[in-house]
């Protein structure tokens, strides 16, 4: 008759290995899964923090929008009602800004181009040189403009005029605009 041998192992034994394996794909996949759970997370809170931000930034901008036309608009009632007029000259470029209304008083058409010399060819005479004056005495200064001139309007009749301004610098001192 053949022998035969039977051995046993404990079970636990056996399965030892194959379980330390499984426990550790287990664990690694377990932390992989957790991390990526929580990436996604952040990200969504992520998206839902700059949706709002960006809701806000809007709702700012159409705020701010609205306060600045509000300004303007209060701005234009007061210059109107006060029969006034803004300018304003970039002395670097030379380039000068009239608003209508300084138009209006000035007397100066829409076809005559913002200019020093139209400006200057407006001015009585009488009045040219110290009104120049005063202007360079207010650069130098950097004190307030202000004087009464006569001007001419086209049809050549004279008007006198109250006007005031003051000379904006730069960080190195040097005159940028002239306001008024």
């Amino acid at each position: 008759k053949p022998l035969i041998l039977v051995v046993q192992r404990d079970q636990a034994a056996v399965f030892q290995p194959v379980r330390r394996e499984a426990l550790f794909q287990f664990s690694v996949f377990g932390v992989f899964a957790l991390v990526l759970v929580f990436a996604l997370v952040m990200y969504q809170r992520r998206q839902q923090a700059y949706r709002k931000l960006l809701a806000a930034s809007r709702n700012e901008q159409a705020e701010a929008a609205q306060a600045l036309a509000l300004s303007d608009a209060s701005l234009r009632l007061a210059l109107k009602s006060a029969d006034m007029a803004v300018f304003q000259w970039d002395v670097v470029s030379g380039k000068m800004v009239w608003s209508d209304d300084f138009r209006k008083i000035w007397g100066l058409p829409a076809d005559i181009p913002p200019s020093y010399e139209n400006w200057r060819n407006r001015l009585h005479p009488d009045d040219l040189a110290e009104t120049e004056k005063k202007i360079s005495e207010a650069k130098q200064n950097r004190s307030a403009y202000q004087t009464e001139h006569q001007i001419f309007h086209p049809d050549g009749s004279a008007h006198w005029i109250s006007a005031k301004g003051r000379f904006v610098y730069g960080d190195d001192g040097s005159p940028l605009r002239f306001e008024g």
